[in-house]
């Protein structure tokens, strides 16, 4: 009902929580009232939260201000085209505010309504109002509710008629008794299920309250459950660089399948690492519950199944810093991986053939012994540019660092927002966002000129950009270098993609010498 990736993504925050802290969370029994979970609704951080996520509602979140559970049951309830388009929405923000008077249609309705600020957001409160002035039963008033939720004349009419009826016998006039009626049809026709909206508002309320009291935990269940969408997670990521939780590059010697806190920090999981399948990763974490931690590149392909790990799955570990804790570069280990596979392929018969080692014959083998013909070449290292983007390669997004680092401030200033900002607000119109290319693809016209599509990724995630013929033969050379760039464009928003489409593509660092 809830869906199962925030049923998951609860389940595994509670189960980090009380493995790194030894804490049980019990949801069942949270304190509604807690402060710091309505601060940080009220000030629109909610990535991660159960239905407020989105730009749209995390405005109105912030609009509101909630500072207790009612508030965020009308949130969700109000957060729908009906209320936003028909003003009811804004009614609500201006009078819990107060920036305007709180008005009752009828005094008697003062106890039902004010809680929402005299606004009819729940379809339970049309029917106490049919009740209270009109003398409804409430099988009579749920009759009402569905009446006025399909609109149908017929039974309007007659609903009107009872209604008048039941409020005339109540000594309230005619006249206004029609005017009350006609004001309920209208808040009626968008009036949402307070039941059901108070269902969703505790998840909400739950999840919001995890990441307060516990963001660490909260991010690497958040980004253990999404860790199948690229875009999901480079957003995750950049929350964490917001909070100031480091989100650690994959270790051989301490990182688990999924994304795990250690003190304030997350490491990343090997899961998450490109061509390392589940069973490669059961092989690595049992070789290390078994004998401990790898010392070298040497040791791992000595003792891993080097069936189950093949040369893909060591080299994606390596690209992205996954051996760095052996203290041997990246640029030398891939020098030497064909020799240390050979070596551990060598041992691995070896022991299957049950032939005899003399130093296991002495014990265990000393680690002089094990380093016997261990060598790494003498090779170029990798610039900081080429080990981004193996790391970017093996994960599919960046963790040490992002070739946007340098550009942070001067973004903020000539671009239109983050693209992910941009997505979600997912309107039509110009754009400026600066960004680096990823999956180019080189296409022709029927005309037989060429084009080009390709991702555009900052930090907060990628967007489709098109350049067409006469743009892509200005930016061509751009496009297929590695330095971020800067575009001008249109965003195009349809019902299945959004994209842009270039009018003008400059070197970023070019864009920053000219704003």
């Amino acid at each position: 009902f809830l869906g199962l990736k925030t049923l998951t993504l609860i389940h595994d925050c509670l189960k980090l929580i009380e493995i790194t802290r030894g804490e049980k969370v019990d949801l069942d029994h949270l304190p509604l009232d807690d402060k710091k979970t309505y601060r940080i609704l009220c000030q629109g951080n909610t990535t991660g939260v159960f239905q407020l996520e989105s730009t749209g509602i995390r405005e109105m979140s912030v609009k509101i201000r909630p500072n207790c559970f009612e508030d965020l049951v009308a949130i969700l309830a109000l957060y729908r085209p009906g209320p936003l388009d028909s003003g009811m929405a804004d009614d609500y923000i201006k009078r819990k505010n107060g920036k305007e008077k709180v008005k009752y249609l009828h005094g008697l309705l003062e106890p039902i309504l004010k809680d929402t600020y005299g606004v009819i957001v729940y379809q339970e409160q049309v029917m106490q109002t049919a009740q209270i002035l009109a003398g409804y039963t409430m099988g009579e008033a749920d009759i009402l509710r569905r009446a006025m939720g399909k609109k149908d004349p017929e039974e309007m009419a007659a609903q009107r008629e009872r209604f008048v009826d039941g409020a005339v016998a109540k000594k309230i006039d005619e006249k206004r008794a029609m005017e009350i009626f006609d004001q309920m049809e209208t808040f009626a026709r968008y009036g949402f299920n307070k039941s059901h909206s108070a269902a969703y508002a505790l998840v909400s309320y739950q999840t919001a309250y995890l990441k307060t009291h516990y963001p660490v935990e909260f991010m690497a269940a958040l980004l253990t459950s999404e860790m199948g969408d690229t875009d999901k997670v480079i957003k995750n990521l950049a929350e964490c660089r917001d909070k100031d939780i480091e989100v650690l590059a994959p270790d051989i010697n301490e990182s688990l399948s999924n994304f795990t806190p250690v003190g304030d920090k997350i490491r990343f999981g090997l899961a998450g690492v490109k061509n390392v399948g589940e069973k490669a990763v059961e092989v690595i974490l049992e070789s290390r519950r078994k004998d401990g931690p790898f010392d070298s590149l040497f040791d791992f392909c000595r003792r891993v199944d080097m069936t189950a790990v093949n040369r893909r799955v060591i080299e994606s570990l390596i690209k992205c810093g996954a051996f760095d804790s052996t203290q041997v570069s990246r640029a030398r280990m891939t020098g030497a991986l064909d020799d240390a596979m050979k070596m551990g392929q060598a041992h691995q018969r070896d022991q299957a053939s049950n032939q005899i080692d003399i130093f296991a014959m002495l014990g265990t083998p000393s680690k002089s012994a094990k380093k016997a013909g261990e060598s790494y070449p003498s090779v170029n290292e990798w610039s900081q540019q080429e080990a981004l983007a193996f790391e970017k390669e093996a994960l599919g997004f960046y963790i040490t660092g992002h070739p946007l680092d340098k550009y942070d401030r001067v973004l903020k200033k000539i671009s239109s927002g983050t693209i992910a900002t941009l997505k979600e607000k997912a309107v039509s119109g110009d754009v400026r966002i600066g960004g680096v290319v990823s999956a180019l693809r080189l296409r022709n016209t029927k005309k037989g000129d060429r084009y080009g599509s390709f991702n555009l990724e900052d930090k907060s995630g990628f967007i489709e950009v098109i350049t067409w013929p006469e743009a892509y033969r200005k930016c061509a050379d751009l496009l297929g270098a590695d330095d971020p760039i800067y575009v001008k464009g249109k965003m195009e928003v349809g019902e299945e993609r959004i994209q842009v489409i270039a009018n003008e593509v400059t070197a970023l660092i070019d864009a920053a010498k000219n704003p």
